[in-house]
């Protein structure tokens, strides 16, 4: 385990804290705790992918390591098409409070699931997700 492990078990403690809420707001969400082993090196992931209602039909995926790292992608479904990617993400939420990044994640699917009746979503995720946020 990583020192940031206990840090990794409080995010994961707060997506299960929030997952119902976020459910409710999306078609469907599937979300896996996985174990990756890199040059002898273990890391777990939460990692969370989520497709939203329609208009916007977009699918989010979200994977979380131990160390902070993140990385979200967001592809909305293109007719005849199947999902393209539109934006995708990779920072660090190193520092953040669990409850934060959770709530960043939940704000995404808010962000996502106005795509196509506003501005474009990417500025908006662009600024969530910065590291100054």
């Amino acid at each position: 385990m990583t020192p940031t492990a206990p840090v990794f078990e409080q995010i994961v403690g707060a997506f299960n804290a929030r997952e119902r809420a976020i459910r409710y707001k999306v078609r469907d969400l599937v979300h896996t705790v996985d174990v990756e082993k890199t040059l002898g090196t273990t890391y777990r992931r939460l990692s969370v992918e989520t497709t939203l209602y329609e208009p916007s039909a977009a699918r989010i995926r979200f994977s979380i390591w131990e160390d902070g790292s993140v990385w979200l992608a967001v592809e909305p479904s293109i007719k005849g098409k199947g999902w393209q990617l539109h934006h995708k993400i990779e920072t660090s939420v190193e520092g953040v409070p669990p409850e934060e990044v959770i709530r960043r994640l939940e704000r995404t699917v808010q962000i996502c699931g106005q795509a196509g009746r506003g501005p474009d979503p990417r500025q908006a995720l662009a600024a969530l997700w910065s590291r100054e946020s």
